[in-house]
């Protein structure tokens, strides 16, 4: 839960950057936000997202793919959701998945210039 509420007809610009370490694979094994086939995949909401993508969601609508950098129109406001893509048999497991993406928001509320 980014603490951030959207409202129907604003254009939000999320960018990320960083590395998070997808240790079923070994200490060595690292991804970036854009995630990657290698570490398996998740789905959710009728989609397919690399190990390590980082997704976004927006209130109870449905996920979609942020990666480094998505820009998109709200079509229904809530609160902004983000999570990492982690296979099921890995993600309720007893691993961890240590580093971090730091990501930039940038909202452009609806009839604001």
């Amino acid at each position: 839960d980014a603490k951030l509420r959207v409202e129907a007809g604003d254009k939000v610009t999320v960018t990320a950057t960083g590395k998070i370490t997808m240790t079923p694979w070994g200490s060595r094994s690292t991804v970036g936000p854009d995630g990657n086939q290698r570490y398996g995949s998740m789905s959710l909401d009728g989609q397919n997202y690399a190990g390590g993508t980082l997704v976004g969601k927006v209130g109870s609508g449905k996920s979609f793919k942020v990666g480094s950098s998505h820009t998109f129109t709200v079509d229904k406001a809530g609160t902004l959701q983000f999570a990492v893509a982690v296979h099921q048999s890995y993600g309720r497991g007893d691993y961890s998945f240590p580093g971090q993406y730091e990501l930039k928001v940038r909202v452009v509320r609806a009839g604001a210039h």
